[in-house]
């Protein structure tokens, strides 16, 4: 009896394996988030290049400005230098009207007692034949500042 039971049962077929395509609707998820990440990343590097381009040109500037001062010694060109290049740096990172050195000086850095002592020592003698500041100080006050500059 077992024997005519077990004839009557058909064979066991085996599911069909599961395809790669179409994918999971979680898979399109995972695809749309790393490709609006991709985007961003891309938009963030667009964005800061022109500032990065800024900071390299505003380095080699601040560079040739030493330099200069090295090979001549005359701390009036530094001054006067170091403003220019102030001003030329608060005139392309801000459209305002008002371009005096102290108004360029708190746009671009952070204010603090250093910040204040940079903006005095450009000041300070500017116009006299021979002044009387410490242009190390001013140089190392230039260097410090214009690394955490905002732009």
């Amino acid at each position: 009896m077992n024997a005519e039971i077990l004839s009557q049962l058909k064979d066991v077929h085996l599911p069909q394996s599961p395809s790669w395509w179409p994918l999971a609707w979680g898979y399109f998820v995972l695809l749309a988030v790393i490709i609006i990440f991709l985007l961003l990343i891309i938009l963030f590097i667009y964005k800061k290049k022109p500032k990065w381009a800024l900071r390299k040109q505003l380095n080699l500037e601040l560079k040739i400005i030493e330099e200069k001062y090295l090979a001549d010694k005359n701390t009036n060109a530094l001054q006067n230098n170091l403003v220019i290049l102030i001003k030329r740096v608060a005139r392309s990172t801000q459209s305002q009207a008002d371009l005096s050195l102290n108004t360029c000086v708190q746009k671009l850095f952070n204010k603090n007692s250093e910040t204040t002592e940079f903006a005095e020592l450009l000041e300070h003698d500017r116009f006299k034949k021979v002044s009387d500041i410490s242009p190390t100080r001013l140089l190392e006050l230039a260097k410090k500042k214009f690394k955490k500059c905002t732009l």
